[in-house]
This record gives structure tokens, C-alpha cells and sequence, in this order.
């Protein structure tokens, strides 16, 4: 674990160094994606599976860094009910926030045209990608995944820090 930490953070200081600050980050289209501040500058991806309501998996083509890897994406910004949760409010509204996230995604996840993107990407606790994520949608608008979420009543705001319980809040609505 200490020379994984060590392993990204040396790769996040060279691309750094190499590329420059840019809050542009990875920009996908068709799922390629382009670095300016995150190493997989220039990798494919697509997406394997959503776990729940704000997490999926990608894996990573040929040329890329983890190449084969199937890896997390935890969205920034939101929290959702947890599949394995504390009462039967929390488990069906964790079933509803998956099923909203495999709709806002799956149009978008193999060989898309429009494609899938991540950006002001980091590492959250458990070694998950924490990412932004939009998808381009046919009129090639952006469309922030996280807002989305909240809109349709899946998510709540979360930057970090003691989650809230979902059980007492959903039972009383």
C-alpha cells in the first residue's frame, strides 16, 4: 500500500511538472481522454459496471497506466443510499440511485461517439478514483452526472468528511 501511495504520488508530481496545472483535466470523447493534469493522458477506457449510486468501474485499454485494470470511479460531489444499508428506506433507495446512474451512463459507455468524462480527478480513502464526471449527450451538450443526481433526488451533497445517515431521513419523507 505505502508504494502504491508512493508510485501515485510520484506520477502525479511528474505529470504535474511535465504538463502544468490546468483545471481541464481529463476530457473524454468517445472515452479517450486526454491528460492535462493526471497521468493517463491520451488511454481509453470504458465503463464495466456501476456499483451504486455514486460509484462505478471503468477499465482501462492498451496503453494506458493500469492497463486491463478494472478500477472505481467514485463521483465528486454526492453521496447516495448504500445497496448493503442500514434499513429497507436506505437498501430500495440505494436500488433506485443505481438504476438512475446505469441510465445517465450506459448510453455513454462503450464505444460512444460522444463518450463518458472524468476530470479534477484524485484518490479518495479506499483507492477509488474521486472524479467529476459529465457524459456529452447526441446535441453535444455537457451533462454534469453529480447534479443530475441531485436533481432527480438520488443524492445529496457530499464533499468529504462524517456521512449522514439515510434510514431516519428517508423514512420521514
Amino acid at each position: 500500500m505505502v508504494k502504491r501511495i508512493k508510485d501515485i504520488l510520484a506520477a502525479v508530481i511528474c505529470s504535474l511538472m511535465t504538463l502544468g496545472c490546468s483545471d481541464e483535466g481529463i476530457r473524454g470523447t468517445g472515452n479517450k481522454i486526454f491528460g492535462e493534469t493526471f497521468t493517463h493522458s491520451g488511454d481509453n477506457f470504458y465503463l464495466t459496471r456501476v456499483l451504486d449510486g455514486d460509484t462505478f468501474s471503468v477499465t482501462w485499454l492498451p496503453g494506458a497506466e493500469y492497463k486491463g485494470r478494472d478500477m472505481p470511479v467514485r463521483i465528486r460531489g454526492i453521496d447516495t443510499p448504500e445497496i448493503k444499508g442500514n434499513c429497507a428506506y436506505e437498501k430500495n433507495a440505494a436500488k433506485n440511485a443505481k438504476e438512475a446512474l446505469e441510465n445517465l451512463l450506459t448510453p455513454y459507455a462503450r464505444l460512444s461517439p460522444k463518450g463518458i468524462i472524468l476530470y479534477d480527478i484524485d484518490y479518495d480513502k479506499y483507492s477509488r478514483l474521486l472524479a467529476k464526471v459529465e457524459v456529452i449527450n447526441e446535441s453535444n451538450e455537457e451533462i454534469d452526472i453529480a447534479s443530475e443526481m441531485l436533481k432527480q433526488g438520488h443524492a445529496r451533497p457530499y464533499n468529504g468528511g462524517k456521512r449522514l445517515g439515510w434510514c431516519q431521513d428517508l423514512a420521514e419523507d
